[in-house]
């Protein structure tokens, strides 16, 4: 055999790993058909969004989302206590770090986050949740609509699970509230690190779809080539 020259069946090989990297790099790209590469930043706990059409693009829900540390708050508990002692937090990232009365949290804790997304009309729209860490509730509207693990305000109280998901609901005309509840004894992080998705119910479940085709090419791919070293 010529000096450089590899075996057909090493050739195979390295073919089919060459070709599970591409698929990984295609599926991991900042940007794709269905994601806006520009997507409004949220301010102070406000996106508006009624100037985009759900239908054609999914919308990353990034930007300042209002921040309510060792607190699990809900809607109404909200109304009455007013937003008053709302923090900042940019979505995504982790907790860790940041500050809260000149003290820098670590990855252990809880804290509610909410965001008012302003829509122009009635419409069903759906988000894709990324993994959370390590437990959450979501309520859109007052509406619980995911859930993952469960949520507690201490090691022994609470069960973590990595779980991304799609939820979908109705959204109203004008603003629409995402509350979510997060509680982390477990991971080295604590929040949400990964962008949240929304657009319309069509468009969410066409990206879930997708996830669900993607993990399988993955899983598939990982077997044949253990299949073939074996």
């Amino acid at each position: 055999m010529a000096e450089g020259m590899l075996p057909m069946d090493n050739k195979k090989l390295f073919l089919l790993v060459g070709l599970i990297f591409t698929v990984i790099l295609a599926f991991s790209g900042g940007c794709s058909s269905q994601v806006s590469c520009k997507s409004p930043k949220a301010a102070e706990g406000i996106l508006d969004l009624t100037q985009r059409q759900l239908d054609e693009k999914v919308i990353r829900l990034d930007g300042q989302w209002e921040f309510y540390w060792n607190q699990l708050l809900t809607s109404q508990k909200l109304k009455e206590t007013g937003v008053l002692n709302a923090k900042w937090i940019d979505i995504p990232s982790s907790w860790n770090r940041y500050k809260i009365n000149d003290k820098q949290l670590s990855g252990d804790g809880y804290a509610t986050y909410r965001l008012l997304i302003k829509t122009k009309e009635v419409e069903k729209l759906g988000i894709k949740i990324p993994r959370i860490f390590t437990a959450y509730k979501i309520w859109v509207n007052d509406e619980l609509v995911a859930t993952a693990g469960k949520v507690g305000k201490s090691r022994e109280t609470m069960t973590p699970q990595y779980l991304p998901q799609v939820a979908l609901f109705e959204s109203q005309q004008g603003n629409n509230e995402i509350l979510i509840q997060v509680s982390n004894f477990y991971h080295r992080s604590g929040g949400i690190l990964e962008s949240l998705l929304i657009g319309s119910e069509k468009q969410i479940m066409r990206l879930r779809y997708k996830s669900i085709a993607y993990e399988l090419f993955i899983s598939g791919s990982l077997m044949i080539t253990g299949a073939y070293h074996l």
